[in-house]
């Protein structure tokens, strides 16, 4: 399969990858967000998918992993949609849409990156990279300039301090 057959698996698969990102992530931008991820993944990937047949299982597998990193990425709280798609008051209201909590959590987070920065300003530089902006970590290795293994580290190190900082957020 080539790059020519992009669009055809784009028109013929949108609407599946879509239902698929609605079990995970309620907001419809982050639903949009997460299926433009997927499809360039798979421009990306299209030319060693070696059967059309394999197309379908990898967009699958490929949404339910890219939604959760999203939910991981912006600490989603409300829970996953069940596969007979029942809505609850949690899953219709999330927690994260109540102003006041947002703004008590701007608060937090403000307060944990101004801790970081005390402790270690390279620990406050990686954890934005990867936690806000989603940078693979092997991205940011090569920028820094130093090995994976050694950014794993220094991303345990901050962890770690950061759980024993702030326990509640764990």
């Amino acid at each position: 399969m080539d790059h020519s057959d992009f669009n055809r698996i784009y028109d013929q698969y949108y609407r599946l990858v879509l239902r698929v990102a609605q079990n995970y992530v309620q907001d419809s931008h982050y639903q949009e967000d997460i299926c433009q991820e997927v499809f360039s993944k798979l421009y990306d990937k299209l030319e060693t998918l070696a059967e059309e047949a394999h197309v379908r299982p990898w967009l699958l597998v490929v949404t339910k992993t890219t939604a959760l990193d999203m939910r991981r990425r912006l600490k989603l709280d409300y829970p996953v949609a069940s596969d007979g798609g029942e809505k609850t008051a949690e899953t219709e209201f999330p927690l994260h849409d109540d102003p006041e909590k947002k703004i008590l959590l701007r608060e937090h987070q403000a307060e944990v990156f101004r801790a970081l920065q005390k402790q270690n300003p390279e620990w406050l530089k990686i954890m934005i990279c990867l936690e806000i902006h989603g940078m693979k970590q092997a991205d940011l290795a090569r920028e820094m300039g130093i090995s994976l293994s050694n950014l794993r580290n220094k991303i345990y190190r901050a962890r770690k301090w950061l759980k024993e900082q702030f326990p509640q957020g764990s």
